[in-house]
């Protein structure tokens, strides 16, 4: 299922089928492929009406062919046909004329011509609206023809009266109480025909009603559906993928064709063991039902080889949450995402759920590849950050701490990123620690959204701490890290723990929307000889995290407008230039002026005023 792409490359897969370590180095990073042709999807995985051979090396739904009579597969599909009147089920208990053998229903989808199910004269007198109803198992694209006969050698006893009903199998179609809402495409009272072919509009079909409208004696050999089209939905899920130790996952990377009416959902998931589920065998005991953990002490077996031994209603399966995470909420479209399931576990699943709103159309992938870095940087990372709530837009000084657990052949790391919600002072980023001992070679990088920090490698368990000054506008900011070593090229970052390290911060929510609000220069002299000629009047929008209109207005002190700018805006720092002239472009006269900062939130809102000197 795998092949190693150029230098390094590890690919193992679970189920047996292959467990190979491929490339020439087992330390750093790696990469995880299937598809295309070198890489068969269809090797080590359970496939929902997914096709694979069509196009090698791609994976698609499958399609249905015009010439494909798609009744004959209900029953391996899990549907069938059958009726649930009394008296069409009573004419399967007789035989029938011209041939040895019981009347069966389903005579009529065995592709045998020369059997069928019959109503004779005086049953078919007395079941007038009899009809039947064939389940071909799902949802079938493009359905556009329907075909029923008699045998030859009793071409005369076709349906002389009949309606023919159509439902898709959709939620939609269906009551709450289970009865199926139908869709009457043909209807004939007087039909000459021995062969009844019935075409429609193409519609994706689950179940099919026929029923007779006459009490004249008829048979049917062969119900025939056909359509064509690819399946509304189909389903590729990989087998267990085994990475032969702790790994740290990097990104997830696809490449697909999607047609316009057509979508696909890529989930993942990750675990610590082999089995994502816990096994159960059902015991009744008086007046209960207990379960009772496999593998059973003294059976032959694993608990999951014990448990398929069982009848359906002697067991029970659940996941294994402890050990393994739910499936992760679908990915983007772009073809390339970072993993979101948990890191630093050996396993990896992935699903892909393809669908298509229109029976033309389908997506293809061609390949789906990961990276992922083994050994990992270290065992556990847990950071924390304090204080954890704040005013908003004021400067704090914050403290860092990260606790690395390196273990065994862990790598260990030797810098550190910060993300921020504003450019930090590198100025503040300061008394760098390293199990309690002052670090004085280190270095930073500061950028707009974060900083870097580079020390010693860090090899064994530590406490790393260190402060820093920044602003938080937003509830719930995360000052997220990541740890990497600077010089492996060929290695991913690692991140802490998300359920053990506590990097969000809060806002006090009885700050107001506005802040900080300040003219500057004030005084301003707007005379054109370029000194200044504006006055800036910044200030810091709070708790917004949705656009909210804004308006900076400038009021003479008898409170009649000058000059307005309005606009939508959201958490952040904001500045608006005023030039000294009212809103019909005319300087205006020396004096004090207020301004006023007013902010209409939907359920809140707020004004901050100060005042700003014009001198000339």
């Amino acid at each position: 299922m795998g092949k190693n792409v150029p230098q390094k490359c590890l690919l193992l897969v679970m189920s047996g089928l292959m467990n190979l370590i491929l490339g020439t180095d087992a330390m750093g990073l790696h990469q995880w492929v299937v598809g295309n042709r070198d890489n068969p999807w269809g090797r080590t995985a359970t496939l929902e009406a997914i096709d694979t051979v069509t196009h090698p090396g791609w994976i698609r739904p499958e399609q249905i062919f015009p010439d494909e009579n798609l009744a004959l597969g209900a029953t391996a599909r899990g549907g069938g046909i059958s009726s649930p009147q009394p008296s069409m089920k009573r004419q399967e208990t007789k035989e029938y004329e011209g041939s040895k053998g019981k009347n069966l229903m389903k005579n009529m989808i065995d592709r045998d011509p020369e059997t069928a199910f019959e109503m004779d004269e005086e049953s078919a007198r007395t079941a007038v609206w009899g009809f039947v109803v064939l389940d071909l198992g799902e949802t079938i694209p493009g359905v556009n023809r329907i075909k029923f006969y008699p045998r030859d050698a009793f071409e005369d006893r076709f349906m002389r009266a009949y309606e023919l009903f159509v439902n898709d199998g959709s939620p939609e179609s269906i009551t709450e109480d289970g009865v199926l809402l139908w869709q009457s495409v043909a209807k004939e009272e007087k039909n000459s025909r021995s062969t009844v072919e019935i075409n429609t509009s193409p519609q994706y079909v689950r179940y099919i009603k026929l029923q007779s409208n006459t009490s004249l004696r008829w048979e049917i050999a062969e119900l025939e559906v056909y359509g064509e089209g690819f399946v509304p939905r189909a389903t590729y899920t990989s087998e267990i993928i085994d990475l032969g130790g702790l790994a740290n996952f990097g990104d997830l990377k696809w490449s697909a064709r999607i047609d316009p009416r057509a979508g696909m959902d890529l989930r993942t998931r990750s675990g610590k063991t082999s089995d994502p589920f816990i096994y159960y065998k059902l015991e009744v005991v008086p007046g209960d039902t207990i379960e009772v953990p496999l593998p059973e002490p003294g059976k032959p077996g694993t608990a999951k080889e014990q448990y398929e031994k069982l009848k359906e209603t002697q067991r029970r399966k659940c996941l294994d949450t402890e050990n393994w995470s739910f499936w992760s909420a679908p990915y983007g479209i772009s073809g390339r995402e970072p993993i979101i399931s948990p890191s630093l576990r050996r396993y990896f699943q992935f699903k892909i759920e393809l669908f298509s709103n229109l029976y033309t159309d389908k997506v293809e992938i061609d390949s789906l590849a990961f990276d992922y870095s083994s050994p990992v940087i270290a065992h556990e990372i847990k950071a924390e950050i304090s204080p954890r709530t704040v005013p908003p837009g004021k400067v704090v000084i914050f403290e860092y701490t990260l606790r690395p657990t390196i273990r065994g052949d862990d790598t260990g790391f030797d810098a550190l990123k910060i993300s921020t919600p504003m450019e930090v002072d590198s100025t503040t980023i300061r008394d760098l620690t390293i199990n309690g001992s002052p670090v004085t070679d280190f270095s930073k990088e500061v950028s707009k959204h974060g900083f870097i920090l580079y020390f010693p490698r860090i090899t064994g368990d530590a406490l790393l701490k260190f402060f820093f000054a920044c602003r938080v506008l937003v509830y719930g900011t995360s000052f997220g890290a990541k740890v990497f070593d600077s010089q492996a090229l060929e290695e991913l970052p690692q991140y802490p723990d998300p359920e053990t390290s506590r990097l969000s911060v809060k806002v006090s929510l009885s700050e107001r929307l506005v802040s900080a609000a300040k003219a500057s220069p004030n005084p301003f002299t707007p005379n054109g000889d370029g000194v200044n000629d504006y006055t800036n009047i910044s200030y810091q929008i709070l708790k917004l995290l949705e656009p909210a209109p804004v308006s900076v207005t400038i009021y003479d002190l008898s409170g009649s407008q000058t000059w307005n700018h309005s606009e939508k805006q959201q958490n952040g720092l904001y500045e608006v230039m005023w030039d000294g002239r009212d809103d019909d472009k005319k300087p205006v006269p020396p004096g004090v002026y207020i301004y006023q900062i007013f902010v209409d939130a939907d359920a809140n809102a707020d004004v901050e005023v100060g005042a700003v000197v014009v001198v000339y």
